[in-house]
């Protein structure tokens, strides 16, 4: 009990107090409010989510009208069959992107797929 009041005292002599910390915290708190509001309008972000099956080619064209030039797609397994497909040679990649309209999915060996992997997909556009 000595020890905490020593240390209770200690900390009262420097100029603190649990009022001066919650203030600090506080404006700490609206800066990074702020840092994240500059980053928010300097690097808009939008995502967008969708599902396509993949048939028995080598190459697979998805409709999308939030596609851009620069979006990140990343194609993600949604049942067995794509996830046994995305362990093989057979990976899909985003081959080609038509801004404003689709992307292109291809597989890596170039070789058809069997057909019927599902992929659900998150489309990340920046800027």
């Amino acid at each position: 009990m000595a020890e905490h009041q020593t240390l209770t005292a200690n900390y009262q002599k420097t100029g603190g107090g649990d009022i001066d910390m919650l203030a600090q915290v506080n404006g700490v708190n609206a800066n990074l409010a702020k840092l994240v509001s500059t980053f928010q309008t300097r690097f808009p972000l939008s995502s967008f989510s969708g599902r396509f099956t993949m048939p028995a080619a080598a190459t697979y064209v998805v409709t999308d009208a939030n596609t851009k030039a620069n979006s990140i797609i990343w194609p993600v397994p949604a049942n067995a069959a794509a996830a046994s497909m995305m362990a093989t040679a057979k990976i899909l990649w985003v081959s080609a992107k038509s801004a404003g309209a689709n992307f292109t999915v291809a597989t890596a060996d170039g070789t058809a797929a069997t057909g019927g992997q599902i992929f659900d997909y998150i489309l990340i556009n920046v800027g």
